[in-house]
């Protein structure tokens, strides 16, 4: 009868153990399933903050464009007088290189005056197939592409203005760097070795989101991780010819 009992009472102590450690085993599997969960959120995390900024900061970088191109002023030109009829060759001479000056010089009047105008006009030659399926923004970002890449290939006056006021401007570049930096912050991002380059005419940006795994009683130990991504935005044509910052600018505060 003795040893019945003392069988009985073993048996039950392996259930008990055994109910112990499917318990621990179970345990471990959802602190596993919670941090794989985890992981995943901060990795979704991480892909929206860099798809975020890079929107942000090339909505940022074409609008501090538009501000420089409608925030300058450019006389309007005052025609040469057509010499008298009876005049030598050297004055008609001098006659056409001054109507060649003035033509040039009433082209970035237009160009200036009448941005907005030129864009529009673009922007309704955006026909056919190929755009049909594009939004009003990217269709108006597309037209903007459209003037300025025109203006800063025109090989004229036109082009050296242009130049002047967009390559290397130091406020157009660093608006796409700030709203880069503070998209990031918004969207709980770390600056920590985030990038900002440019690749295929885009703004790219890396960043990471920070992931902590949960602990479990020494059998699974807690790691913090920093999950990069990268993503760029829209496509800007004239990116490359006015970007002389080196690359890639590290996305901290000065």
């Amino acid at each position: 009868m003795k040893n019945i009992i003392s069988y009985y009472r073993n048996e039950q102590g392996n259930v008990v153990l055994f109910v112990i450690g499917m318990l621990g085993i179970m345990m471990v599997l959802f602190i596993l399933v919670v941090n794989l969960s985890s992981a995943l959120a901060t990795k979704q995390q991480s892909e929206t903050t860099v798809s975020q900024a890079s929107l942000a900061a090339t909505s940022a970088f074409y609008e501090e464009v538009r501000r420089v191109i409608t925030g300058f002023s450019y006389p309007e030109p005052i025609p040469p007088t057509e010499p008298d009829p009876e005049a030598d060759s050297s004055a008609w001479e001098a006659y056409r290189e001054a109507l060649k000056e003035y033509e040039e010089k009433l082209e970035v009047y237009k160009f200036f005056t009448l941005f907005d105008n030129y864009v529009a006009s673009a922007k309704a030659g955006l026909t056919g197939l190929e755009y049909r399926d594009w939004s009003d923004k990217e269709l108006e970002l597309q037209a903007f592409d459209v003037v300025i890449n025109g203006a800063l290939t025109n090989g004229r006056l036109l082009q050296e203005i242009v130049e002047g006021l967009l390559v290397g401007n130091n406020s157009i570049q660093q608006a796409a760097i700030t709203m880069g930096i503070l998209t990031i912050e918004k969207n709980g991002g770390i600056l920590e070795e985030a990038t900002l380059d440019i690749r295929d005419n885009r703004i790219e940006i890396r960043a990471a989101t920070e992931a902590t795994s949960t602990a479990y009683d020494g059998f699974v130990e807690s790691v913090t991780e920093k999950l990069y991504q990268e993503s760029s935005g829209p496509k800007i044509d004239f990116i490359n010819l006015i970007w002389t910052k080196t690359l890639p600018v590290y996305l901290e505060y000065e």
